[in-house]
C-alpha cells in the first residue's frame, strides 16, 4: 500500500477554470512539453515510475 507522505499542495492550486481565466490552459501541449522533453533526456535515466 502506498501512502502519500508529501505535504498537500491543494491549497495553492487553482481550479482549471481559474487557470484558464488567467491564460493558462492546463491541458495545453505547451504546458506538458518540457516534462516530456526532460523524461526523454539522459538526465532522467534513473526515473522508472516504480
Amino acid at each position: 500500500m502506498a501512502i502519500d507522505t508529501s505535504p498537500s499542495i491543494a491549497p495553492i492550486m487553482s481550479t482549471p477554470e481559474d487557470m484558464t481565466k488567467l491564460g493558462y490552459g492546463p491541458l495545453g501541449p505547451e504546458n506538458h512539453a518540457p516534462l516530456i522533453i526532460y523524461l526523454a533526456s539522459d538526465d532522467a535515466k534513473d526515473i522508472t515510475g516504480g
